[in-house]
């Protein structure tokens, strides 16, 4: 055993170094299943899909319907998927 603690092999890494150094080894895209490939690309026009719903209605909603300011709701619709679905849950006032 080599650079390990006592009684844990050199293969077995805990902690913030071991986070780093599988961080570091970084796999490409060609290393990915194919089925992972699809799921990315499909969550990726999921959340095209949703960013371009929610600025369609953005951009169409008067600013008297919406629960605060639009350009908050422009900005937060570009975080992910969580911005978009929280403006369709949260950011439209109910009539």
């Amino acid at each position: 055993m080599s650079g390990g603690s006592v009684g844990v092999p050199a293969t077995r890494r805990s902690g913030t170094r071991a986070i780093l150094d599988d961080m570091a080894q970084k796999r490409q895209w060609a290393d990915l299943s194919v089925g992972t490939r699809a799921a990315i690309v499909a969550a990726g026009a999921v959340q095209l899909t949703l960013l371009g719903v929610a600025l369609n209605d953005l951009r169409k909603r008067p600013a008297t319907s919406l629960n605060g300011p639009k350009r908050l709701w422009v900005a937060l619709c570009f975080v992910n998927f969580v911005g978009p679905i929280s403006y369709f849950v949260f950011g439209r006032k109910r009539v």
